[in-house]
């Protein structure tokens, strides 16, 4: 039941990953390279850790690393840290923009992340059940 779980998250990932880059290349495509916006440097390093999370979180499932799968679905520093830092200075930067448009497209992006970083916290949460039969799921993680 865990790994059917795990399963549906993946599926939800693809599906959000999927909806961020159309917006991506829909918004990048109208706009052209000039008007690219700094917050596009911080969507790319976000995009980026969300990655390195999501490839720590498969290696815990694949070796049964509860340790690991503890870091991703708990961690408040390291690459988990970051990317919440990093979140709140894109939605910040959404907020910010003069263009209409622009602002929406990483306001949608922002929250595709966002969506995808809670599937991979879960993934961690499941693998930690899988090997230590814990279910962490609504545990705080202060």
């Amino acid at each position: 039941v865990t790994v059917s779980r795990m399963v549906a998250d993946l599926e939800s990932l693809g599906d959000e990953a999927g909806h961020m880059a159309r917006s991506l290349i829909e918004g990048h495509g109208n706009r052209g390279e000039k008007n690219r916006l700094p917050a596009y440097e911080e969507l790319d390093a976000l995009t980026r850790l969300a990655a390195q999370l999501m490839q720590k979180v498969m290696g815990a499932f694949d070796r049964l690393d509860l340790k690991a799968a503890q870091e991703v679905a708990f961690s408040n520093t390291g690459p988990d840290g970051e990317l919440r830092i990093r979140m709140a200075r894109l939605t910040q930067a959404a907020l910010e923009q003069e263009d209409v448009a622009q602002s929406v497209d990483l306001a949608l992006t922002t929250r595709s992340l966002e969506r995808i970083a809670n599937c991979i916290r879960k993934l961690g949460e499941h693998v930690i059940y899988l090997v230590s039969n814990e279910d962490v799921r609504h545990q705080s993680d202060t």
